[in-house]
């Protein structure tokens, strides 16, 4: 957050110190988030019936909690390692006479107490990358690999039920209609988040790359390089926290549908949230 040579997180102490926390931890909740909502959907597709009895409100509200308490824990260091201090910043070459030259000027910076560097630079990134990229990456790969193992052999079967139940006409219509737009709900649903995690992990890829091969590139030859690597690699991480809202939007028709109630007047329509919302409405809602 650098305007006009100053660094504007910089301005003050507390602000410095509450930035970063903040930063880190809602990062760390977000990701967690998303493995805890794997886990879920995971459990739900796997063993539907006891998901029930141990995927309770009461649960969630245990594991949600337990994530917010871990990652401000993970992160209250940032409240005291952080402070301001005056460091010299090289800015870009700039033209003169006899050819390029840097130009170095001092600027107040967010950076680390000079006790805390060899944690912050040695110990902490290493903690920062098993905690919110390779634990959480290796949780949403295997969870989403054995989901989409599952509806491949739902789709499999559905199928050959399709076929059987035409032959034999078992079912009427309207049960068929009934099941069928159930499964479609739960398939929909599953295969946004699939879709969410699979950004996720696309997305997080490159910051692991870049914290395993700093040692080797940087401070080098290849620094410069290895900066714009590392620039790409956070806006990436950005990307991957913002992105979100477009993928529930493109994949859930019920998402779409709430967004035209909030917003009838950005839709050119007249859409208003009903007053009674039925029970078997109320349940399907919930269960998207």
């Amino acid at each position: 957050m650098v305007i006009l040579n100053k660094d504007l997180v910089a301005l003050d102490e507390w602000f410095c110190k509450f930035y970063f926390f903040s930063l880190y931890s809602i990062g760390d909740i977000a990701v967690w988030f998303l493995v805890l909502v794997s886990v879920d959907r995971l459990l739900a597709l796997y063993i539907p019936v006891k998901s029930k009895m141990v995927c309770t409100i009461r649960t969630a509200k245990i594991a949600v909690a337990a994530i917010i308490i871990c990652a401000i824990a993970k992160n209250t260091e940032q409240l005291f390692t952080r402070t301001i201090q005056m460091t010299k910043v090289t800015t870009l070459p700039h033209i003169h006479r006899n050819g390029k030259s840097n130009h170095t000027i001092t600027r107040q910076t967010c950076s680390f107490h000079h006790s805390a560097n060899h944690f912050e630079n040695h110990i902490r990134p290493w903690i920062g990358l098993t905690v919110y990229a390779v634990i959480p990456l290796t949780l949403i790969l295997l969870c989403n690999v054995l989901i989409i193992k599952l509806l491949l052999k739902h789709k499999t079967k559905m199928t050959t039920r399709i076929k059987k139940s035409k032959r034999k006409q078992l079912l009427s219509k309207s049960d068929n209609n009934t099941k069928v737009k159930k499964k479609d709900k739960v398939k929909t649903v599953t295969i946004i988040l699939v879709c969410v995690s699979l950004a996720f992990v696309v997305l997080v890829i490159p910051t692991i790359v870049v914290e395993l091969t700093r040692p080797y590139y940087e401070d080098t030859k290849y620094n410069d390089m290895f900066e714009i690597f590392t620039a790409t690699s956070d806006l990436l991480i950005l990307c991957n926290h913002s992105i979100n809202f477009f993928l529930y939007s493109l994949g859930a028709r019920t998402f779409r549908k709430e967004i035209r109630r909030m917003f009838p007047c950005c839709f050119g329509t007249s859409a208003q949230i009903p007053q009674h919302v039925s029970a078997q409405e109320q349940q399907s809602r919930d269960s998207c």
